[in-house]
């Protein structure tokens, strides 16, 4: 079954009285046909940054504005996001040139094992755009970064004009789970990090201010 990149990972957090709403924020789904639902939708946003790069419809820096072009819509994409999606599109290309597929097939196969290399890949071209070195730059222009750009372009109706509100939240839910998912996972590993490097002896306060950043 194909791996769902960082959803699901933690486990059910214990409930408590009046934290309900919240934990649903960060449960994993109960249906395995809501769990691919969500796959699915990850997979159709690293397909679309994926796309924008190997039709080198891209361009690097920390404010850049969509544009569109005769070539299509370009995106912006910080060097951090640059380097890490040309290592996953490189790792894909590669794979499917020896499996005889394309790398659309090489990320969506159903069946393929758990692939470490490629694991680590996916998470890291995620964590780039989920958790952006601009934060502060998206303050000024939200549009500089490609989720944002999927996310408007989910909106729009194919006949034109965009979805209705109730339409649109089916296509929304399953980013902004990811989003909230892999911000946890950053956090929790930055936090066994500090656990680990505190018990060799390390700096706590040092430790504790860079977990902060």
């Amino acid at each position: 079954m194909f791996r769902i990149p960082l959803l699901g990972i933690l486990p059910n957090i214990v409930q408590y009285r009046g934290e309900k709403s919240l934990l649903e924020n960060f449960n994993r789904p109960m249906r395995d046909s809501t769990v691919q639902s969500y796959a699915l939708e990850e997979t159709r946003l690293l397909c679309f940054v994926l796309r924008c790069l190997q039709d080198n419809r891209y361009s690097v820096g920390d404010s850049v504005a969509p544009v569109s072009s005769e070539k299509g819509l370009w995106i912006g994409l910080t060097e951090n996001q640059a380097c890490c999606f040309q290592n996953l599109f490189k790792h894909l290309s590669e794979s499917s040139e020896l499996a005889g597929l394309s790398s659309a097939e090489t990320l969506t196969t159903l069946d393929r094992p758990s692939h470490p290399t490629l694991d680590s890949l996916i998470d890291a071209a995620l964590c780039s755009i989920y958790m952006p070195t601009n934060s502060l730059e998206m303050f000024e222009n939200v549009f500089c970064n490609p989720t944002t750009i999927y996310v408007i372009l989910r909106s729009l109706r194919s006949e034109g004009g965009f979805l209705q509100a109730k339409e649109a939240t089916v296509r929304y839910a399953p980013i902004q789970f990811a989003i909230r998912l892999t911000i946890m996972a950053n956090v929790q590993e930055r936090y066994r990090q500090l656990e680990g490097e505190k018990s060799k002896g390390g700096d706590g306060e040092a430790l504790y201010e860079e977990l902060m950043k």
